[in-house]
């Protein structure tokens, strides 16, 4: 069985959406609006992929690792890129 917290119904996507890993390719890169539970909205990067629905909001850690696996630090130069999630 799935851990439980795979059952959420979450807006953007989570490590949990991947029980295994995928090679994605991504398919745009934007700026939004995103508001954590109980806090202020604040403007970030979320990354689409080809055949996803939910969007991946950009923190330091997953920037980090798009940048290693694209070798850009631009995220608009990400589009087209397949990269292993």
């Amino acid at each position: 069985m799935k851990s439980y917290k795979a059952y959420s119904d979450s807006t953007y996507l989570r490590k949990e959406d991947f029980p295994q890993a995928e090679t994605l390719t991504i398919d745009e890169v934007r700026e939004e609006e995103v508001t954590p539970l109980g806090g202020t909205p604040k403007l970030k990067v979320v990354v689409s992929f080809e055949g996803i629905d939910k969007g991946l909001v950009l923190n330091q850690a997953n920037g980090d690792a798009l940048f290693e696996m694209t070798g850009q630090d631009d995220p608009a130069k990400w589009v087209g890129r397949r990269v292993e999630g």
